[in-house]
């Protein structure tokens, strides 16, 4: 008896750690570029954000699938940690109107994400601090981009 006990802890325990800390939310990410974003998790435990953002007189859109798993022992709070990629369609030459040739630039590219979240639990909001690495690359350049962001976000719940 004591051994199935202890099983049904375990994965009690195991299912908690890798619960999905609530079903949908929107809101603000505030960085270096502000912007919407969009967090799910699917029936998995895996958490699937989309952010769309504002950039160089265009848009950027990110798709990032994260694990959220417990933090400090203490209830409501998340790491988080993953990857994705971005699309973005944007102005070169935004900071310089007197030289602007009218022409959009396409990039795409890879994403990371390391961060920690707070469901709050009394209102259905959460709050984030994340870190989230990206390299761009784009058909008209002859390099490659890299960008640290870091941002806080604050999303309201809906399920």
């Amino acid at each position: 008896m004591k051994k199935y006990l202890f099983v049904l802890m375990l994965l009690t325990a195991g299912s908690y750690l890798c619960a999905q800390p609530y079903g949908l939310a929107v809101g603000l990410r505030m960085g270096g570029d502000v912007g919407l974003s969009v967090k799910g998790f699917n029936s998995s435990g895996l958490g699937i954000e989309g952010i769309a953002q504002g950039y160089r007189d265009g848009l950027w859109l990110t798709c990032l699938a994260e694990k959220h798993v417990s933090a400090l022992d203490v209830r409501s709070l998340y790491w988080y940690y993953g990857a994705g990629g971005h699309l973005g369609i944007f102005d070169e030459d935004y900071d310089r109107r007197w030289y602007d040739d009218d022409d959009d630039y396409f990039a795409f590219g890879i994403d990371g994400i390391l961060g920690v979240e707070y469901v709050v639990r009394e209102i259905p909001f959460t709050l984030s601090l994340d870190w989230k690495p990206a390299f761009t690359f784009s058909p008209w350049q002859e390099n490659w981009d890299f960008r640290n962001d870091y941002a806080i976000s604050v999303r309201f719940r809906l399920k």
